[in-house]
């Protein structure tokens, strides 16, 4: 998927004419851009490496090294949690952060056997499964652990809307990605430099610094974005984020199926390989307690009331001082803004950040039979009318011959807070 992306921005960049705006982001980021073509060439050379040349590169997975990956981790995060002289003061940070480093190859191997188990069980094996019937997987679950590029999101000030993303560095200080804000912001624009999860290149690329279960539904989320790649959607997914065509609705309704798959089999594994070690997936909220979610669905909403006002300084008075009060909670928000929301408003099935795509997908997902059927059926689609259309219909199916939608029943349909 990196490099049929990389190829279509390739393309883009040479059909359109740049802007003075354009120009000014290109001069901005250039220091700080990703290099995708040569992380691309140096991880696949590596991996055929580690898979095929080494005799010990056929690994079938140890659950134990898993384990003692997390334990390592933690043990990091507790020691990096202090000052800066007493983290460098340390002394084990430094072996730890190396025996966590030599493990991070036979736990990738361990969580990739693991998900494609899961997904064969589910009966997902490749985007060209109803027509070829191969009990195959393609493409094939591979990612890297280690820390994803930053994404810069840039977003219009007087409405939320991304206008364009820039992949940059994974090793990013605050101070440079409030340099580029800096940069790239104007009387128009709004942007934001995000710290990724996850990142769809091949090999994905997934963060190992937070927990078991994110690192899993992470790697599979990013999976169904390659998976998705080869289908209508996904398709229509690459002509947007190439700006070949401009479609928000369908990068939500990318990301948003890849967060359903994502979940569901994410916390399969979690069940079959892990819950006898205390993993039981994410902790649940506590009855009384400061509810996020809606804390942001009701800032969204005030914000898009001011915008749509014309009341840009107010909205942008109002969000500072509600990122204040959300540090007050305990949830630290380095920036909160327009970019901010229109990255986080393309996962449709967010509870804090809640849309009709995300409502419209979760009863399509409600009324499939099978995780299976709902991926073929959400993979067709091309559009927010086709997802419309399937879920207004009544009765349809899914067949070798056309990608319909599935049953009679409609169950309650919920909503999840995503990674």
């Amino acid at each position: 998927m990196g490099l049929a992306l990389l190829l279509l921005l390739v393309l883009a960049a040479g059909q359109s004419p740049r802007s003075d705006f354009d120009r000014t982001l290109s001069l901005t980021v250039k220091p700080y851009r990703f290099g995708l073509a040569g992380w691309e060439a140096r991880t696949i050379v590596g991996w055929l490496g580690e898979r095929i040349w080494k005799p010990n590169g056929r690994i079938e997975g140890d659950t134990e090294a898993v384990l003692r990956y997390v334990e390592l981790g933690n043990r990091i995060k507790a020691i990096t949690a202090g000052t800066g002289r007493e983290v460098a003061a340390h002394p084990e940070l430094e072996t730890l952060q190396r025996e966590r480093s030599a493990r991070a190859y036979v736990v990738e191997v361990t969580l990739e056997r693991q998900i494609r188990d899961a997904l064969s069980d589910e009966g997902i094996y490749h985007p060209w499964d109803a027509r070829l019937g191969i009990k195959a997987g393609f493409p094939p679950v591979n990612f890297e652990l280690q820390r994803p590029p930053h994404l810069l999101v840039v977003s219009r000030r007087d409405r939320i809307e991304t206008l364009k993303t820039v992949l940059l560095k994974s090793d990013l200080d605050v101070p440079s990605m409030v340099g580029i804000e800096v940069g790239v912001d104007s009387p128009n624009i709004s942007s934001l430099v995000v710290n990724l999860g996850g990142f769809g290149a091949f090999p994905s690329i997934v963060s190992g610094d937070s927990g078991l279960h994110y690192v899993v539904e992470t790697a599979v989320h990013e999976w169904v974005h390659q998976y998705l790649a080869f289908r209508p959607l996904g398709f229509r997914y690459l002509l947007q984020v190439s700006g070949i065509r401009h479609d928000p609705d369908i990068v939500a309704i990318n990301e948003t199926v890849a967060n359903i798959v994502g979940k569901e089999i994410g916390a399969t594994v979690m069940q079959r390989y892990y819950s006898e070690y205390g993993f039981t997936g994410y902790s649940s909220a506590v009855p009384g307690a400061f509810d996020f979610d809606r804390e942001m669905r009701d800032i969204r909403k005030t914000v898009d009331e001011y915008l749509s006002s014309g009341d840009i300084d107010e909205a942008e008075k109002f969000m500072r001082e509600k990122r204040d009060y959300l540090a007050i909670q305990g949830y630290h928000i380095r920036k909160l803004n327009q970019a901010y929301f229109a990255f986080n408003g393309q996962y449709a099935d967010v509870s804090a950040f809640i849309s009709p795509i995300g409502t419209e997908l979760n009863e399509l997902r409600a009324r499939s039979t099978s995780l299976a059927e709902f991926l073929t059926v959400a993979s067709s689609i091309t559009g927010r009318d086709d997802l419309r259309t399937l879920v207004a219909s009544d009765n349809c199916e899914v067949t070798s011959n056309n990608s319909q939608v599935a049953s009679n029943n409609n169950p309650e349909v919920t909503t999840d807070t995503f990674k």
